[in-house]
């Protein structure tokens, strides 16, 4: 199936780099001659050498010379100056974070006619849900020939968010940004031209476009001409041409493009079979959490294809499959429980591994160099969690991981006294599936069985066992006092526990308890290191909030680089918010857009 998230702009804090109104100054010498002339009151040499200082170009970096120079172009009613001023106070840089004076100083390019001006009062109206004067900034700026906002007032059309939704008027927009050689706009006009939406269905350009943004980097759009090539669809079949763009996005870590090329060698039909680079595939998938991948190397395994037969390996993968959430693995090691041939997770070398990397981490220590409290962070922290990352297309597809936490996969029970029976018996032998298929019973109010003290019980029995999901649901009901006794700290200490046994979203919660102060003392340096935990194991939201957290600031030194590595990660596997915000991270910060009035650099010895 073909990758349906659309980029989308949800929330943007991260504003463009700085403007700059020539192009590179040759260092030192030609400093001192700009500085000359900024002294004597010409506002394009005080708007060069605001960038100088800002960038450290032939002189020591120096925000505060920076803002001053700025402020005294800006003064003179400098479009580029106060622009630049908004960029420093909206992303923080140099200066306090400040969206109040971003927006006057946005405001006062943007009233003058300056479209990136006018694109950033339109980020600084998103941000704050007021969709109506977005739009109007948007339209201002795309009215001018703006990429970015072409781009944003696109996807808004194409939601229906501030605007009446019209997907013919979006994909107008993207036609517009694409054209400018905008890789996100180029990505949604394909997929509009490949879903027959605004457009009418064209697979050719639908090509024409993933390929446009395929060549800029866009590994969506390499892992959809991929999946095009291996179906046939709206093209002809083509197996080389499968193999090289679904390999592009494989080759940068996509997981999803991993599993589709581990497929295609898995099957044999449009390439010559390999099971071998089928193995290594899913292995790289697994890696990253792919539940679809951790249960097809279970099978390789089983079948001792691509790989010596390993039972035990077979076995572990299943497990980690099931303890993520996947039915059919659940439905293997459940059907296992009959014949016994399921030995408990307990004695899983892996598990022992993770637990001395975590302990030697030492990420569930409570002294840590961050105790003072951040009265940065708001309120908003503590719901964040439960906030939707917002599709513009369709759901994100196989968000398998996600469902384990909120509980809306689980293996059906049936209520009689058969099943509780077999449950019960292989429970007592050792087996954690099979306690936590008994503890699920219990807790199902649709079983007519529901007793949350037997739920608990034997939630904690399986999770001793070493059963992650387990572990993961008994912290949820400590936490809210279900079953027994309410306890923050045992609620943590068994999230923690289930984080050690695999569990990303056992560690995700954690970060968002540590983040926000909720059940949990707050602590900007813990909450990193458990978005870090999650992250590392592939999940989404986990690498967004780790891109926030260096975009912000929070607790650690400002890094937007890091921040647009983190977003990049997360928008791979269609995090939407992640997707908009590379829109303003993705960008090399010395790659400076010319004013459109002053192409020319100014010449230092020449009065502006």
């Amino acid at each position: 199936m073909l990758k349906k998230t659309i980029a989308s702009a949800l929330l943007l804090l991260i504003f463009a780099p700085l403007l700059f109104a020539q192009s590179a100054v040759e260092k030192t010498k030609e400093f001192k001659a700009i500085l000359s002339e900024a002294k004597k009151g010409n506002e394009h040499y005080q708007v060069n050498l605001g960038y100088l200082y800002a960038n450290g170009e032939g002189v020591e970096q120096n925000y505060a010379e920076a803002v001053k120079w700025y402020k005294l172009a800006a003064g003179q009613g400098s479009m580029i100056a106060q622009n630049n001023l908004g960029q420093l106070y909206a992303n923080g840089t140099g200066v306090e974070r400040n969206f109040e004076a971003a927006e006057k100083w946005f405001r006062m390019a943007a009233t003058q006619g300056y479209a990136m001006a006018q694109s950033n009062l339109g980020l600084i109206y998103f941000s704050r849900q007021n969709l109506a004067e977005a739009a109007k900034w948007f339209r201002m700026a795309s009215d001018r020939g703006h990429a970015k906002a072409q781009f944003m007032l696109g996807t808004m059309y194409y939601s229906g968010r501030g605007v009446e939704q019209n997907h013919k008027e979006a994909a107008r927009l993207y036609q517009l940004a694409a054209e400018k050689k905008h890789s996100m706009a180029q990505f949604n006009l394909g997929l509009m031209y490949a879903n027959g939406e605004g457009v009418e269905q064209n697979y050719a350009e639908a090509v024409k476009w993933y390929k446009l943004a395929a060549g800029q980097g866009d590994i969506n759009a390499s892992l959809n001409l991929g999946l095009l090539y291996a179906t046939g669809t709206g093209v002809e079949q083509n197996g080389p041409e499968s193999v090289k763009w679904l390999g592009t996005a494989a080759e940068k870590g996509n997981a999803k493009a991993q599993i589709q090329l581990g497929d295609l060698f898995s099957e044999g039909k449009i390439v010559e079979q390999n099971d071998i680079a089928a193995a290594r595939l899913y292995m790289l998938a697994a890696q990253q959490g792919e539940v679809e991948a951790q249960f097809k190397l279970a099978e390789l395994y089983h079948e001792g294809r691509g790989v010596k037969q390993n039972e035990a390996e077979a076995d572990r993968y299943y497990r980690m499959a099931a303890n993520n959430g996947h039915q059919k693995a659940q439905q293997k090691l459940a059907a296992a429980i009959a014949t016994e041939t399921t030995p408990p997770v307990k004695n899983d070398p892996t598990v022992q591994q993770e637990r001395k990397l975590y302990e030697a981490e030492k990420i569930e220590t409570e002294t840590t160099p961050d105790t003072v409290p951040d009265e940065s962070l708001t309120a908003e922290n503590a719901v964040a969690e439960k906030q939707q990352e917002g599709s513009v297309l369709s759901q994100k597809e196989n968000e398998t991981v996600a469902s384990t936490v909120s509980g809306t996969i689980r293996q059906s029970t049936q209520n009689n006294t058969a099943d509780r029976s077999k449950y019960y018996e292989a429970a007592q032998k050792g087996n954690d599936v099979a306690a936590l298929k008994l503890a699920d019973i219990y807790a199902e109010s649709r079983t007519g069985e529901q007793n949350d003290t037997e739920a608990r019980s034997w939630y904690k029995k399986a999770a001793e066992m070493g059963n992650a999901e387990a572990a993961f649901k008994l912290a949820g009901m400590i936490l809210e006092g279900q079953g027994g006794k309410q306890s923050n700290s045992d609620g943590r200490s068994w999230y923690k526990k289930a984080a050690i046994l695999g569990s990303s979203e056992a560690a995700l919660r954690l970060g968002f308890m540590y983040q926000a102060g909720n059940k949990a003392p707050k602590n900007n340096w813990l909450a990193r290191r458990w978005f870090l935990f999650a992250a590392k194991q592939d999940h989404p939201k986990a690498q967004y909030e780790l891109g926030n957290i260096y975009a912000e600031g929070r607790g650690i030194e400002q890094n937007q680089k890091e921040a647009a590595k983190w977003y990049r990660m997360a928008a791979d596997q269609g995090h939407t918010e992640a997707q908009a915000r590379i829109e303003t991270t993705s960008a090399d910060e010395n790659s400076l857009e010319p004013n459109e009035a002053e192409q020319k650099p100014a010449d230092p010895n020449k009065p502006g």
